[in-house]
């Protein structure tokens, strides 16, 4: 809302910066939605294989115990493929949400190339003063600042709606009840 706010403040000044600015955060932001799914999907895989490499490690430490009374030697393939199984979907994970944050990032602060390099045509050819320009690109490196900080941490936002969705659902299964023995 503030970005809008500003660029309709901006285009007053002049509607053709105002637009150089704006036109970036719809694509920006269409990034990001059409991401959000596959992101939301690779975070549901993640948490899966952290509680499946936290059952192998449970498994594995409560079967120490018997493997060391009886002086055998176990094996730790299960929980060597789920820990691997783990740090694969948390690389691939942490890979798709870099290339889209960085994408939507990039094609935001082309904005300011964009307002940069219409703002010296207009400037070259007489249809804005050089005062005026300059306050407008100090404006519009103050718009994208809080975007940009809201891309920071949109993934981070994503990520913990998958885990609140999974607590929710924990929380409002009902309770297993057996009979009571006399």
């Amino acid at each position: 809302i503030t970005v809008t706010i500003n660029c309709i403040l901006l285009a007053f000044f002049d509607w053709r910066l105002a637009l150089c600015v704006f036109c970036t955060v719809p694509i920006a932001f269409l990034i990001i939605w059409l991401s959000r799914k596959r992101q939301i999907k690779l975070f549901e895989k993640q948490v899966d294989a952290k509680l499946e490499a936290s059952d192998q490690v449970q498994e594995y430490l409560e079967g120490m115990k018997i493997i060391k009374s009886c002086g055998l030697s176990g094996s730790r393939k299960t929980l060597d493929h789920a820990l691997l199984a783990m740090k694969k979907i948390a690389v691939k994970a942490e890979m798709a949400v870099g290339v889209f944050m960085s994408s939507a990032s990039m094609v935001l602060q082309a904005g300011i190339g964009i307002t940069i390099f219409v703002g010296a045509v207009l400037l070259t050819s007489g249809q804005i003063e050089l005062i005026p320009l300059l306050m407008f690109l100090l404006m519009a490196t103050r718009i994208y600042g809080p975007i940009l900080s809201i891309l920071a941490n949109l993934s981070s936002l994503l990520n913990l709606n998958v885990v609140t969705t999974r607590m929710r659902t924990l929380l409002t299964a009902p309770d297993i009840a057996g009979e009571e023995k006399t």
